[in-house]
């Protein structure tokens, strides 16, 4: 029972705190869309994946498709044409992380990053932009 209480609860964990910077970060949506010039949301996803490990991705896309749909005016309880592009972008979302985990993981010494000086910059490169690409690649190609 414990562990099934483990699994479920960093997933759980990781979609109410990605849903919530991502509400925090739709105060600064410009209108009329609902894109932000910031999205703390990211970060913390590659956090709790890269802290506690793949299992966390099914939080992100959970917490991303939640934040989408209440976004675009629709309803998580009632099917609605919300649901296509709010499920387009979960999956970028996690795709997202999951590749920064991947990328970090490939090409630096995490956890003990002080041991090469790059893999500092590494750290920041893989997790922050370069993963960035792959969400939009994801939600632009799920657009088409």
């Amino acid at each position: 029972m414990n562990r099934l209480f483990t699994h479920i609860q960093y997933p759980l964990i990781t979609a109410l705190g990605y849903w919530a910077m991502g509400a925090l970060a739709g105060f600064f949506a410009i209108p009329p869309g609902f894109a932000s010039p910031i999205w703390p949301a990211a970060g913390f996803a590659f956090l709790m994946v890269l802290m506690v490990g793949r299992r966390t991705v099914l939080g992100v896309g959970l917490g991303s498709f939640v934040l989408n749909v209440g976004f675009g005016g629709g309803s998580v309880f009632e099917p609605s044409s919300e649901w296509v592009p709010a499920m387009i972008i979960a999956v970028g979302a996690s795709c997202q992380s999951l590749t920064a985990w991947w990328f970090v993981r490939r090409f630096t010494r995490f956890p003990n990053i002080v041991q090469r000086p790059n893999d500092a910059v590494l750290l920041g490169l893989f997790g922050g932009p370069l993963a960035c690409l792959v969400s939009s690649g994801v939600i632009g190609c799920g657009r088409v």
